[in-house]
C-alpha cells in the first residue's frame, strides 16, 4: 500500500468568539490539512502550531509541510509505517506540529487499509471518552454566561483558562463551582500565567471546589 498522492491545504479559520490566555489573545488560528492518498483510500492529519509553546513558527511548519518537501513520502509502503515515522522524526526535528500532522496521516491512512479504527491499530480499547470545551481569560459574569451556553449544549467537562489576575481566577472558579453541580468536571490551565507561589496559593484556595 504505497503512498501515491500528498496534498496539503492550509486554512484560516475565524473563531466564534475572542479566545484570550494568560499570554495572548486570537480571533483565528490557522491550520494545515495534510492528506495521503493511496488508491482510493487516504489518510489525513492537521497541524496546529504554537510558537510561545514549541518555538515552531506558522511560516516553519508550511515549509516543513510543503509538498516539496514532503516529496520523499511518495511511493514508501505505509505497512513500514514505523520505518517512516523514525525518518519523519529526523526531518521534522524543529516543527512537532507539522510532524505530528504528517504522522497522524500516516497513522490513519494504515487504519484505513486494515479496516481497523485508529484506537485498536495502537491497541486500546473502543469506548467512550468525554471531551471538555474551553473558556478563554474573561471577566467573572462572561465566564458564568459561556459555562451555561456549552452546559446547556450537553458538555459535562468545563476547562478555564487562568493567569492574568489570581484573584479574579478564584472567583471565576468559585461562581462557576456554584452554577455546576459536583458531576460537572472543571479544569483549569494558567498557561504559565502564575508565580511558583502564586500557583500555591490558587490551589490551596480553590481544592475544596474539585
Amino acid at each position: 500500500m504505497k503512498i501515491a498522492e500528498i496534498r496539503v491545504r492550509e486554512e484560516e479559520i475565524p473563531l466564534t468568539r475572542p479566545y484570550t490566555i494568560a499570554n495572548a489573545s486570537y480571533d483565528r488560528v490557522t491550520n494545515f490539512v495534510v492528506e495521503l492518498r493511496a488508491g482510493r483510500l487516504r489518510g489525513m492529519g492537521v497541524a496546529s502550531q504554537d510558537d510561545e509553546v514549541t518555538g515552531e513558527t506558522v511560516e516553519m511548519c508550511r515549509q516543513a509541510l510543503d509538498v516539496d518537501a514532503l516529496e520523499w513520502l511518495a511511493g514508501r509502503d505505509v505497512r513500514e509505517i514505523q520505518s517512516i515515522c523514525r525518518e519523519l522524526g529526523k526531518r521534522m526535528k524543529k516543527t512537532p506540529a507539522a510532524r505530528a500532522a504528517v504522522d497522524i496521516a500516516l497513522h490513519d491512512l494504515l487504519g484505513r487499509y486494515l479496516e481497523m479504527p485508529l484506537v485498536k491499530l495502537l491497541g486500546g480499547e473502543l469506548r467512550g471518552m468525554p471531551t471538555s470545551i474551553t473558556i478563554g481569560i474573561e471577566d467573572v459574569e462572561s465566564t458564568l454566561e459561556e459555562a451555561r451556553e456549552y452546559l446547556g449544549r450537553g458538555f459535562r467537562r468545563i476547562k478555564v483558562k487562568l493567569g492574568r489576575d489570581l484573584e479574579e481566577d478564584v472567583e471565576r472558579l468559585e461562581r462557576l463551582r456554584e452554577i455546576c453541580d459536583r458531576e460537572i468536571g472543571i479544569r483549569v490551565d494558567a498557561n504559565r500565567g502564575y508565580t511558583v507561589e502564586q500557583t500555591i496559593d490558587f490551589v490551596e484556595r480553590t481544592l475544596d471546589l474539585d
